[in-house]
């Protein structure tokens, strides 16, 4: 499936942004010793889907034109948890168990933050909408047909938001501090390959009024794409026109 989505990656993100996804596998031979300190004491399955978040990350700067001299010490882990990306670049990493996504693209041009997420659909049961969903957002998963994805989907888009705007906000702020609408809103672009998940581009409410005070919502654009068992975010913050 990670071929798939290579297939129609330039349908799902713009021709500056580069998108990298591999399958989580053993890539720890080639993190850098600041990246290998900061998991040597993990479990074997965190230092594999570390590694290879990190693997992606390289791939997907290595195909914007950086290379090793451009990161030194590696892409190490920011005490929020964000990554250290390098200079004049805004990025996202995203795992799950079996897969590992990640998209760069240069600051400066049309984006000022990128966020990105991956998840199984049925990693998220209805428990899980008592803590990240709102009353709407709750009556609208379950009013007239229950999406088979709806959950992760909801779930994935916030982390996506999440990553993306608190860059920029500055502070924490939580999963219903912001509200997701229009969850199967058309995406209207061509598909250029032959291979089409199911692609919507839902809208986003910030609720939190010192967020909305900092953040344009119209700036905000979200991609979501269907997989057979997974679902894939992607949420980016525009400059203004």
């Amino acid at each position: 499936m990670i071929q798939t989505i290579h297939q129609w990656q330039n349908t799902f993100v713009e021709d500056d942004v580069f998108l990298s996804a591999k399958t989580v596998d053993d890539h720890t031979d080639k993190l850098t010793p600041h990246e290998l300190k900061a998991i040597e004491s993990s479990v074997a399955a965190r230092q594999q889907t570390y590694s290879t978040g990190r693997f992606c990350a390289k791939t997907a700067l290595h195909s914007m034109g950086l290379g090793h001299c451009d990161y030194v010490q590696g892409l190490l882990r920011k005490e929020d948890g964000a990554v250290t990306w390098p200079e004049a670049v805004v990025g996202s990493i995203s795992h799950t168990n079996d897969w590992a996504i990640a998209v760069v693209t240069k600051l400066g041009g049309n984006y000022l933050s990128l966020g990105v997420d991956i998840e199984k659909i049925d990693r998220v049961d209805k428990d899980v909408l008592r803590h990240i969903a709102t009353d709407e957002e709750r009556a609208n998963l379950e009013s007239g047909f229950e999406l088979r994805w709806g959950r992760a989907a909801l779930f994935s888009i916030k982390e996506s938001v999440y990553k993306c705007l608190r860059p920029l906000y500055g502070e924490f702020f939580g999963f219903k501090d912001v509200q997701i609408k229009n969850l199967t809103a058309p995406f209207t672009k061509r598909v250029q390959s032959g291979i089409q998940p199911e692609f919507y581009a839902p809208t986003v409410e910030l609720l939190l009024p010192s967020l909305a005070n900092c953040i344009d919502e119209q700036r905000i654009r979200i991609r979501l794409a269907i997989l057979p068992s997974h679902v894939l975010s992607l949420v980016s913050y525009h400059r203004a026109d």
